[in-house]
């Protein structure tokens, strides 16, 4: 109970380990991370969605109401979206990287002339 005689509300969290495990949390993220040498500050960045990962460990609010089976459900689709973005990402990274190559190299080409 909070300090204003409110239940406090403590929040459920899914996270997704560096080998890929998924699990929902049974304790709080804060006892989570110092079983781990996490920082919590950084993994709470991860769940609210302002970083993708931390120290290659993703994770997530699990929404509220939800039964363990629709969490588990629901971070795997999230996990599978982020993948997919970071992928789209990288590709064109890669295309900007080649098209940077080939203007370069038409560059020294024409101050060879």
């Amino acid at each position: 109970v909070a300090a204003d005689n409110k239940p406090s509300v403590k929040r459920r969290y899914w996270v997704c380990s560096p080998q890929g495990d998924l699990e929902l949390l049974t304790c709080s993220m804060a006892e989570f991370c110092k079983e781990r040498s996490l920082a919590a500050s950084s993994m709470s960045k991860v769940a609210a969605g302002r970083a993708d990962h931390y120290k290659g460990w993703r994770c997530g609010h699990a929404r509220d109401g939800a039964s363990e089976d629709e969490i588990l459900a629901e971070a795997y689709e999230k996990l599978r979206a982020q993948e997919e973005r970071i992928a789209e990402e990288e590709r064109r990274a890669a295309g900007h990287k080649a098209s940077e190559g080939r203007r370069r190299r038409a560059e020294k080409a024409a101050a060879v002339e």
